[in-house]
């Protein structure tokens, strides 16, 4: 049973809500970030090369390597917002964007689901960096993937987990030697 509950910040499309809910006979605090929904695309160049991200995140004060990803807007479909978000951070498109996997971003906290896309047939089209993104464009094979996932270069879990998740699904062996779990 909820006790008392109400927004605590709001900005844009995030928020966070707080609670006091009854369990177990007691008052315990909660809270919840409210947080747009978002597509991971894995776009691959050939079938051993992925194209990926080298973001600033100014949280971490540093670069790191990303799959392309990024808010579903209110209205927009998972797909649209694959397709949108590959163009404007990459300047690729893809002629097929094919629907993976989803998961929950962090659900002890918020109920942000991913979409995972595979986009394959790409080709140029026109990069439009939102305002404070700033990214280089990185083609990187699989086994080098691979190696930089296994030496803490590759740390962003969504990324990770789009790569494991498809080189698990893959009848390629292309890991770089690296044994499939």
């Amino acid at each position: 049973m909820v006790v008392l509950e109400r927004i605590v910040y709001r900005r844009g499309p995030y928020s966070i809500r707080e609670k006091t809910v009854k369990i177990r006979g007691r008052d315990t605090f909660m809270f919840r970030v409210l947080k747009p929904d978002a597509a991971v695309i894995l776009p691959l160049i050939d079938e051993n090369t992925i194209l990926m991200e080298f973001q600033y995140r100014h949280p971490l004060n540093k670069s790191i390597y990303e799959l392309p990803a990024g808010a579903i807007e209110k209205g927009e479909s998972a797909r649209s917002a694959a397709v949108r978000e590959l163009e404007e951070e990459t300047g690729y498109r893809a002629k097929v964007m094919k629907k993976m996997f989803k998961t929950l971003e962090s659900p002890g906290i918020t109920s942000t689901v991913f979409t995972y896309y595979l986009a394959t047939g790409l080709y140029r089209g026109n990069k439009n960096l939102d305002e404070g993104e700033i990214i280089r464009i990185k083609k990187i094979k699989f086994p080098e993937a691979i190696k930089m996932i296994k030496n803490g270069e590759i740390i962003d879990a969504k990324t990770v987990l789009g790569i494991m998740h498809y080189l698990c699904r893959s009848n390629k062996d292309i890991t770089g030697g690296y044994k499939r779990i």
